[in-house]
Protein backbone atom coordinates (compact mmCIF):
# COMPACT_ATOMS: atom_id res chain seq x y z
CA UNK A 1 0.00 0.00 0.00
CA UNK A 2 1.77 3.15 -0.90
CA UNK A 3 1.84 6.35 1.80
CA UNK A 4 2.15 9.64 1.59
CA UNK A 5 4.80 11.56 3.51
CA UNK A 6 5.55 15.21 3.49
CA UNK A 7 9.34 16.13 4.24
CA UNK A 8 11.54 19.28 4.15
CA UNK A 9 15.13 19.05 3.06
CA UNK A 10 17.04 22.37 2.99
CA UNK A 11 14.02 24.44 2.67
CA UNK A 12 12.31 22.04 -0.12
CA UNK A 13 8.99 20.70 0.49
CA UNK A 14 9.23 17.05 -0.81
CA UNK A 15 6.93 14.30 -0.69
CA UNK A 16 7.56 11.16 -0.04
CA UNK A 17 5.67 7.07 -0.73
CA UNK A 18 6.17 4.53 1.50
CA UNK A 19 6.71 1.40 0.50
CA UNK A 20 6.39 -2.12 1.15
CA UNK A 21 9.51 -4.05 1.28
CA UNK A 22 12.98 -3.97 2.04
CA UNK A 23 16.37 -2.79 0.39
CA UNK A 24 20.27 -4.02 -0.16
CA UNK A 25 22.22 -3.26 2.76
CA UNK A 26 24.29 0.05 1.22
CA UNK A 27 27.84 0.66 1.02
CA UNK A 28 27.76 2.84 4.65
CA UNK A 29 26.51 -0.64 6.22
CA UNK A 30 28.33 -1.71 9.09
CA UNK A 31 30.14 1.50 10.04
CA UNK A 32 28.55 3.81 12.67
CA UNK A 33 26.62 6.47 11.18
CA UNK A 34 27.90 10.28 11.21
CA UNK A 35 24.77 11.82 12.88
CA UNK A 36 25.52 9.29 15.91
CA UNK A 37 28.82 10.42 16.51
CA UNK A 38 29.56 13.70 18.86
CA UNK A 39 30.06 17.28 17.55
CA UNK A 40 33.39 18.29 16.81
CA UNK A 41 34.41 14.73 15.60
CA UNK A 42 37.22 14.38 12.83
CA UNK A 43 36.51 12.81 9.80
CA UNK A 44 38.97 11.69 7.17
CA UNK A 45 39.07 9.88 3.80
CA UNK A 46 34.68 9.43 3.90
CA UNK A 47 31.89 9.03 6.05
CA UNK A 48 28.35 6.65 6.69
CA UNK A 49 25.44 8.01 6.82
CA UNK A 50 23.04 5.51 7.48
CA UNK A 51 23.87 2.95 5.14
CA UNK A 52 25.11 5.27 2.08
CA UNK A 53 28.89 6.45 2.05
CA UNK A 54 30.18 10.16 1.68
CA UNK A 55 33.73 11.02 0.23
CA UNK A 56 35.73 13.76 1.44
CA UNK A 57 38.67 15.54 -0.47
CA UNK A 58 41.81 15.74 1.73
CA UNK A 59 41.51 18.09 4.95
CA UNK A 60 40.62 19.10 8.66
CA UNK A 61 37.18 18.35 8.72
CA UNK A 62 34.93 18.41 11.68
CA UNK A 63 31.44 17.60 12.38
CA UNK A 64 29.63 20.69 13.26
CA UNK A 65 25.57 19.97 13.52
CA UNK A 66 24.07 16.77 12.90
CA UNK A 67 20.25 15.84 13.57
CA UNK A 68 17.77 12.76 12.64
CA UNK A 69 13.95 13.38 11.25
CA UNK A 70 11.77 11.17 11.41
CA UNK A 71 9.22 11.29 8.62
CA UNK A 72 4.99 10.80 9.45
CA UNK A 73 2.91 8.90 7.05
CA UNK A 74 0.01 11.13 6.64
CA UNK A 75 -2.58 9.00 5.53
CA UNK A 76 -1.87 6.66 8.50
CA UNK A 77 -2.66 9.21 10.96
CA UNK A 78 0.60 9.99 11.36
CA UNK A 79 2.15 6.76 11.90
CA UNK A 80 5.71 7.37 12.00
CA UNK A 81 8.10 6.41 8.62
CA UNK A 82 11.20 6.53 7.04
CA UNK A 83 14.06 8.27 9.07
CA UNK A 84 16.69 11.10 7.46
CA UNK A 85 19.77 11.53 8.75
CA UNK A 86 21.43 15.03 7.60
CA UNK A 87 25.01 15.80 8.83
CA UNK A 88 27.09 19.27 7.64
CA UNK A 89 31.61 18.56 8.64
CA UNK A 90 33.31 21.81 7.78
CA UNK A 91 37.00 22.76 7.20
CA UNK A 92 37.97 26.23 8.83
CA UNK A 93 40.87 28.30 7.60
CA UNK A 94 42.17 31.46 9.62
CA UNK A 95 39.43 31.34 12.03
CA UNK A 96 36.59 31.34 8.86
CA UNK A 97 34.70 28.49 7.25
CA UNK A 98 36.11 27.71 4.05
CA UNK A 99 34.21 24.44 2.85
CA UNK A 100 31.62 22.72 4.01
CA UNK A 101 29.73 19.27 3.23
CA UNK A 102 25.82 18.84 4.11
CA UNK A 103 24.85 15.16 3.66
CA UNK A 104 21.07 14.02 3.69
CA UNK A 105 20.43 10.49 3.80
CA UNK A 106 17.76 7.53 4.50
CA UNK A 107 18.37 5.69 7.18
CA UNK A 108 18.41 2.18 8.71
CA UNK A 109 17.85 0.11 5.54
CA UNK A 110 14.05 0.81 5.82
CA UNK A 111 10.90 -0.06 3.39
CA UNK A 112 11.67 1.62 -0.20
CA UNK A 113 10.96 5.59 -0.35
CA UNK A 114 10.07 7.85 -3.16
CA UNK A 115 9.64 11.64 -3.94
CA UNK A 116 6.69 12.79 -5.34
CA UNK A 117 8.69 15.52 -6.70
CA UNK A 118 11.69 16.35 -9.06
CA UNK A 119 14.44 18.04 -7.19
CA UNK A 120 16.20 17.64 -10.40
CA UNK A 121 14.15 20.10 -12.37
CA UNK A 122 14.55 23.50 -12.24
CA UNK A 123 17.29 26.27 -13.62
CA UNK A 124 20.49 24.81 -14.89
CA UNK A 125 22.22 26.87 -11.99
CA UNK A 126 25.98 27.64 -12.91
CA UNK A 127 26.63 23.83 -14.32
CA UNK A 128 24.18 21.18 -14.37
CA UNK A 129 24.17 17.88 -15.18
CA UNK A 130 20.45 15.92 -15.13
CA UNK A 131 20.71 12.22 -15.50
CA UNK A 132 17.69 11.54 -14.85
CA UNK A 133 16.34 7.29 -15.30
CA UNK A 134 12.41 8.35 -14.58
CA UNK A 135 10.45 10.43 -12.29
CA UNK A 136 11.27 8.17 -9.30
CA UNK A 137 14.82 7.88 -9.67
CA UNK A 138 16.53 10.97 -9.75
CA UNK A 139 19.95 11.68 -10.30
CA UNK A 140 21.87 15.21 -10.45
CA UNK A 141 24.38 17.24 -10.34
CA UNK A 142 24.61 21.01 -10.37
CA UNK A 143 26.79 23.76 -9.33
CA UNK A 144 25.12 27.04 -8.09
CA UNK A 145 25.29 30.31 -5.20
CA UNK A 146 23.21 30.16 -2.14
CA UNK A 147 23.05 30.80 1.35
CA UNK A 148 25.37 28.08 2.87
CA UNK A 149 23.80 24.58 4.26
CA UNK A 150 24.90 25.43 7.89
CA UNK A 151 22.01 28.01 8.50
CA UNK A 152 19.65 25.64 8.01
CA UNK A 153 21.14 23.36 10.76
CA UNK A 154 22.95 24.79 13.85
CA UNK A 155 26.38 25.67 14.65
CA UNK A 156 29.25 28.67 14.21
CA UNK A 157 28.42 31.32 12.17
CA UNK A 158 28.44 30.80 7.45
CA UNK A 159 29.26 33.16 4.88
CA UNK A 160 27.02 35.10 3.31
CA UNK A 161 26.93 32.95 0.29
CA UNK A 162 28.95 29.88 -0.61
CA UNK A 163 29.38 28.35 -4.44
CA UNK A 164 27.37 24.80 -3.75
CA UNK A 165 28.38 21.71 -5.60
CA UNK A 166 24.98 19.62 -4.83
CA UNK A 167 24.86 15.26 -5.59
CA UNK A 168 21.40 13.99 -5.77
CA UNK A 169 20.40 10.96 -6.12
CA UNK A 170 17.30 8.53 -4.81
CA UNK A 171 14.67 5.73 -6.37
CA UNK A 172 12.47 3.59 -4.70
CA UNK A 173 15.41 2.14 -2.07
CA UNK A 174 17.40 5.04 -0.82
CA UNK A 175 17.88 8.51 -1.07
CA UNK A 176 21.15 10.72 -0.58
CA UNK A 177 22.02 14.40 -1.54
CA UNK A 178 25.67 15.75 -1.17
CA UNK A 179 26.54 19.14 -1.03
CA UNK A 180 29.97 20.48 -1.20
CA UNK A 181 30.31 24.05 -0.31
CA UNK A 182 32.98 26.37 -1.17
CA UNK A 183 33.28 30.02 0.52
CA UNK A 184 34.55 32.43 -2.27
CA UNK A 185 36.34 34.62 0.00
CA UNK A 186 38.57 31.70 0.99
CA UNK A 187 39.63 31.39 -2.50
CA UNK A 188 40.62 35.21 -2.78
CA UNK A 189 37.48 35.98 -3.87
CA UNK A 190 36.05 39.34 -2.07
CA UNK A 191 32.29 39.37 -2.86
CA UNK A 192 30.70 36.08 -1.68
CA UNK A 193 27.60 37.49 -1.88
CA UNK A 194 25.18 35.56 -4.29
CA UNK A 195 24.30 38.61 -6.65
CA UNK A 196 28.15 38.60 -7.12
CA UNK A 197 27.72 34.82 -8.27
CA UNK A 198 24.97 34.94 -11.35
CA UNK A 199 25.84 33.09 -14.83
CA UNK A 200 26.30 36.41 -16.14
CA UNK A 201 28.65 38.06 -13.62
CA UNK A 202 30.18 34.92 -13.89
CA UNK A 203 30.72 35.13 -18.00
CA UNK A 204 31.95 38.72 -17.33
CA UNK A 205 35.16 37.87 -14.86
CA UNK A 206 37.53 35.66 -16.14
CA UNK A 207 38.21 34.42 -12.57
CA UNK A 208 35.43 33.91 -11.79
CA UNK A 209 34.77 31.92 -15.00
CA UNK A 210 38.13 29.82 -14.39
CA UNK A 211 36.75 28.90 -10.64
CA UNK A 212 33.37 27.81 -11.33
CA UNK A 213 35.59 25.46 -14.57
CA UNK A 214 37.78 24.16 -11.90
CA UNK A 215 34.90 23.48 -9.46
CA UNK A 216 33.22 21.99 -12.64
CA UNK A 217 36.20 19.58 -13.76
CA UNK A 218 36.39 18.74 -9.88
CA UNK A 219 32.22 17.60 -9.50
CA UNK A 220 32.05 15.67 -12.57
CA UNK A 221 35.47 13.74 -11.89
CA UNK A 222 34.17 12.82 -8.39
CA UNK A 223 30.77 11.56 -9.68
CA UNK A 224 31.62 8.27 -9.63
CA UNK A 225 32.59 8.31 -6.42
CA UNK A 226 29.09 9.76 -5.18
CA UNK A 227 27.39 7.01 -7.37
CA UNK A 228 29.97 4.64 -5.46
CA UNK A 229 28.96 5.97 -1.79
CA UNK A 230 24.72 5.63 -3.21
CA UNK A 231 24.74 1.47 -4.33
CA UNK A 232 28.35 0.21 -4.37
CA UNK A 233 27.72 -0.98 -7.62
CA UNK A 234 30.80 0.62 -9.77
CA UNK A 235 34.17 0.37 -8.22
CA UNK A 236 35.77 3.71 -9.16
CA UNK A 237 38.71 3.05 -11.62
CA UNK A 238 40.41 6.93 -10.20
CA UNK A 239 41.29 8.22 -6.88
CA UNK A 240 38.54 10.37 -5.44
CA UNK A 241 39.80 13.81 -7.13
CA UNK A 242 41.38 16.80 -4.83
CA UNK A 243 38.72 20.09 -5.36
CA UNK A 244 40.60 23.68 -5.59
CA UNK A 245 41.98 24.69 -1.77
CA UNK A 246 41.52 27.99 -0.03
CA UNK A 247 44.26 30.42 -1.24
CA UNK A 248 44.32 32.10 -4.46
CA UNK A 249 41.65 31.74 -7.05
CA UNK A 250 42.61 30.01 -10.76
CA UNK A 251 44.05 32.55 -12.83
CA UNK A 252 42.21 32.77 -15.72
CA UNK A 253 43.06 31.57 -19.13
CA UNK A 254 46.06 33.55 -21.11
CA UNK A 255 46.67 35.37 -17.53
Amino acid sequence: MHRTVAVGLGGALGVLLGLAGCTAPGPGAGRPSLHTLPLASRISGSFALGERRVYLPPGDWRLLASRETTLTFIADALEPGPSLGAVYVGEFTAGRLSRGVKAVASLYGEPGIQWNDEPCRGDDGLFKLDRRRSFRNQSCLEIRSRAPALTELSGPRAPAAVLAVTFTRYDTTALLVARYEFNPEAFGFPDAAGAAWTPGQVRRDPRKAAFVEALTAWATAALPWFEYGYDGAAVPTTPFPPPPRPGRAPAAAGA
